[in-house]
């Protein structure tokens, strides 16, 4: 009987825990993988800024005296697009901003 409910318990919490991760739950600001400090944008495109945050959140990113916003939609997952730059070898500052909380990337 013990060996049983024991059985019976590792199923009831398998299953929670596959319900749990099927469930998008996004704590707090986050940029896309492919951003980090020392990085290299392309010269003379559009360049998209993307990350996750609390869904409804409105999210502001900063650089080279640009200033996009977006709305974090309902997955959890924002995006910006930047206008295209001329080349620089100034390393400057990105910042992304959700309320209180923001991440800065630095040397881009």
């Amino acid at each position: 009987m013990r060996k049983l409910l024991m059985v019976l318990g590792a199923i009831a919490t398998s299953a929670a825990l596959t319900a749990v991760a099927g469930a998008e739950v996004v704590l707090g600001l986050s940029l896309g993988s492919p951003f980090s400090d020392h990085m290299v944008l392309q010269r003379g495109k559009p360049i998209p800024v993307w990350g996750e945050a609390k869904a409804g959140q409105q999210v502001t990113v900063e650089f080279a005296g640009q200033k996009k916003s977006a709305k974090v939609n309902g997955k959890g997952v924002w995006k910006v697009t930047l206008d295209a730059m001329t080349v620089s070898a100034e390393g400057r500052e990105l910042k992304a901003t959700v309320g209180d909380d923001s991440k800065t990337l630095k040397d881009i």
